[in-house]
């Protein structure tokens, strides 16, 4: 018996595109320095990406769901796969629209700690400074 982990990807399928906040569109409209970017807007088309081993990968549509570029990364993605092979409860993936992963109007994982009585949360991820921080500023 191990840990359930509970994976939040950030990624939007067609019906999240139609309620899209602007202001969410917008975080992607821009690199940097305030330059336009179409390469790496929400739903655009990456193209050939480069991996670290020197081989290409089709992106696919930017943020959207079941595309490479959404994937959980190689090692993650296998520690995922094992869990709904091997564990019970398995972990749990859960995709978001929002930097957080708990907002209101967005019940999902509320509702499944709630259903399990899960009370106490470790919190770990790749991109600590702004999801992780997000989601650890909410209360529920």
């Amino acid at each position: 018996m191990g840990m359930q982990v509970i994976w939040l990807n950030f990624s939007f399928d067609e019906k999240d595109l139609a309620v899209l906040s602007p202001t969410v569109d917008r975080i992607f409209a821009f690199d940097r320095q305030g330059r336009p970017r179409f390469k790496y807007r929400i739903k655009n088309e990456m193209g050939s990406v480069k991996v670290k081993n020197g081989s290409y990968v089709e992106g696919g549509r930017f943020l959207m769901q079941g595309a490479w570029n959404t994937q959980l990364h190689g090692p993650l993605r296998q520690a995922y796969m094992d869990s709904l092979r091997n564990y019970t409860p398995a972990d749990r993936l859960i995709y978001k629209q929002r930097i957080s992963g708990i907002y209101d109007g967005f019940p999902d994982v509320t509702d499944f700690l709630k259903s399990r009585g899960i009370r106490t949360l470790l919190f770990a991820g790749v991109n600590t400074e702004y999801c992780v921080m997000a989601t650890l500023q909410v209360q529920i």
